[in-house]
């Protein structure tokens, strides 16, 4: 099932040690690392030839609750 992700990325020009932005981006994964890699193959595309983006971590937008059972969601609909 995909969800919203928010993703952290930091952006490198050349052959630089330090990102010289950091930017997030919102993508709908499967998994936080399905998450990175589209975030990073999606801005990549809109960078210039010589920058590339690389992923710091990503976080879910929302978590379904643990301490709800589906039967209490489905009952209280």
């Amino acid at each position: 099932m995909e969800r919203p992700y928010t993703v952290s990325l930091d952006l490198y020009r050349g052959a630089a040690y330090t990102p010289y932005a950091r930017t997030k981006y919102r993508v709908l994964a499967e998994s936080e690392l399905d998450a990175c890699s589209l975030a990073e193959r999606n801005l990549n595309t809109q960078l210039d030839d010589i920058e590339y983006a690389a992923a710091t971590d990503a976080h879910p937008i929302w978590k379904p609750d643990p301490a709800v059972s589906a039967v209490e969601v489905a009952s209280a609909a």
